[in-house]
């Protein structure tokens, strides 16, 4: 099947700041519509509110999501109190605003909430692609050894794709789904060459310390939880958007799907990670040739 067309988000708001500039560019999925203060806010009747706390960039962040048939609020209370709203579709983003709120912000929650509705669901994982052209996601908790991994392989000719947000989008005839990696990448920084719009996604792998490096089949109990789990921004769905997100990670679990899941555990090296990454990495090709069905 053909790779999916790219997916373009538009920030509507104010005159973005020099900040924010470098970061409303297509290489990164997004452009910038400017906004019509004499606009009016569209009224929308709220069918479901979801409310929460979570975690942004490691510090906590109250969010309240105000869903409707065509439009979405969501509140966000971090450093200040910034108000959205996206469309239904996943297409646009308004600041409802006069301000722009920090990076940190703006490109966390209502971008990933976007991505979700257009059903593209972001994995917390690192993103590497080989000379096969397929990508290998490694997803685990912050500090396992992600980013550490992903850094070390671009010195063994692998290309890093994604540091933390990896977008994931199964079509309904595909059994693999494609990486969908231009998306902000704050990790990796504005100015970082543009990934490719869409590589097919060969393995998701759960990352682990141990004793010793070892590659293993996740097992299936453990499948489905890891594709649940490890998705971003989970919090803010209502009931719709949680189906939706169920039946997409049932798919992608599922021993018919074409996605190869694996984890690998890391030995514990305080002292050389770096190696450790790498002949963990130079295993792979071995593991590959394992039964995966």
């Amino acid at each position: 099947m053909a790779a999916p067309s790219p997916h373009v988000i538009a920030l509507i708001g104010p005159n973005p700041p020099r900040t924010m500039r470098p970061w409303l560019r297509r290489e990164h999925g997004l452009r910038w519509w400017p906004r019509q203060d004499a606009e009016d806010e569209p009224a929308f009747e709220t069918i479901e509110s979801v409310n929460g706390e979570a975690s942004l960039a490691e510090q906590p962040c109250r969010f309240q999501a105000r869903y409707g048939e065509r439009w979405i609020e969501l509140i966000i209370e971090y450093e200040g109190r910034w108000r959205f709203l996206l469309d239904a579709g996943g297409r646009s983003i308004r600041l409802l605003d006069g301000d722009w709120p920090p990076a940190t912000v703006v490109l966390g929650p209502p971008l990933l909430l976007a991505q979700a509705l257009a059903g593209r669901f972001c994995l917390h994982a690192s993103a590497i692609a080989g000379a096969n052209a397929q990508a290998w996601l490694f997803s685990a908790a912050s500090g396992t050894g992600k980013s550490t991994l992903a850094a070390a392989a671009t010195t063994i000719g692998w290309q890093r794709l994604c540091d933390d947000l990896a977008p994931l989008w199964l079509s309904g005839a595909d059994v693999m789904p494609w990486l969908l990696p231009r998306i902000p990448q704050l990790k990796l920084g504005a100015s970082a060459a543009a990934p490719p719009p869409a590589v097919r996604c060969a393995a998701l792998v759960q990352l682990a310390r141990g004793s010793e490096t070892d590659w293993s089949v996740l097992p299936d109990a453990e499948r489905l939880p890891l594709l649940l789990g490890g998705t971003v921004a989970s919090r803010l769905f209502d009931q719709r958007l949680a189906a939706r997100h169920l039946d997409w990670a049932s798919r992608l679990a599922s021993r018919q799907g074409g996605l190869a899941l694996w984890r690998l555990t890391l030995a514990e090296s305080q002292a050389d990670p770096v190696s450790v990454a790498l002949d963990a990495l130079r295993a792979l090709p071995e593991a590959t040739l394992c039964d995966v069905g």
